[in-house]
């Protein structure tokens, strides 16, 4: 049978019924892996970090002898 993307090029009014049964068929396929998870297609947005809430002050960890004082703060 013909390629999908070709199908989809062709002029809709002289696509054949055989034609568009094969366009259904694909495209039912396609949603069918789609619900079950097989999701390859498409793109994938990287993750946006959420906004920390806010708890107060900062903690001090070298005042609490928990870090050396290097310098560096957590």
């Amino acid at each position: 049978m013909s390629d999908l993307a070709e199908l989809m090029s062709r002029d809709p009014l002289q696509l054949t019924d055989a034609d568009t049964d094969e366009i259904i068929l694909r495209l039912r396929q396609a949603r069918a892996q789609y619900t079950l998870g097989v999701k390859s297609a498409g793109s994938k947005k990287a993750a946006t970090p959420k906004a920390e809430k806010a708890t107060g002050p900062a903690i001090d960890l070298v005042a609490l002898g928990l870090m050396p004082a290097t310098g560096v703060k957590p």
